[in-house]
């Protein structure tokens, strides 16, 4: 004790053990997981409740195709502008840099005090105007379609057909895909439904 209180190493007893720690960074090279994500669809502009075809095509690093599981979904344009939203980055996430800690977090708050949200469209509102058949426009979902899962072939194709909400506007159709690797990607693109005169 009066050694370690005056400043000098405490040399009394020489066998007892010591401890070093060392540690280094290992970065992952973030292309070999990334897949890349093509969604197109057979038109790009639609009349309101059409029928669409959305085609996914998901290949690897080296252009190969990718059997994948893909998240599907459509929103109205408008909406999405509101706050910049774009497709999320799952790769970015999953392989985050991370500094060397131990964080803590409780998110019951968050579940306890979740808010119920009307949809788009639930009031009463005024009318859509009639159609040349006579029917009116009622379907104003902003949330055109969700598909939490859609299989890719081994060659990383997958087709499947959707149809859109009655709304005048334009969709931005998102899609995030992973594989077993795992790998992980996305992209988007865009549709428009109208009604010319």
């Amino acid at each position: 004790d009066a050694a370690a209180t005056s400043g000098r190493e405490d040399t009394s007893d020489s066998g007892k053990p010591s401890c070093r720690l060392g540690y280094v960074e290992l970065r992952v090279e973030e292309r070999t997981k990334r897949l890349g994500v093509t969604v197109t669809t057979d038109r790009k502009e639609y009349r309101p409740a059409g029928k669409a075809n959305v085609r996914l095509d998901v290949k690897d690093l080296d252009g190969r195709g990718a059997a994948s599981e893909v998240t599907l979904w459509a929103v109205d344009y408008g909406v999405l502008s509101l706050t910049g939203y774009s497709a999320p980055d799952v790769a970015g996430s999953v392989y985050a840099r991370k500094s060397l800690q131990v964080l803590n977090a409780d998110n019951r708050q968050r579940i306890v005090s979740r808010r119920v949200l009307t949809p788009k469209g639930s009031g009463e509102g005024g009318g859509g105007g009639k159609d040349a058949g006579g029917s009116v426009r009622s379907d104003f979902r902003v949330l055109a379609f969700w598909l939490g899962s859609v299989a890719t072939g081994a060659d990383g194709l997958a087709s499947v057909n959707v149809t859109l909400p009655e709304s005048l506007t334009t969709y931005r159709i998102m899609a995030v895909a992973g594989d077993r690797s795992p790998r992980f990607g996305s992209g988007d693109t865009e549709v428009r439904t109208d009604k010319p005169l």
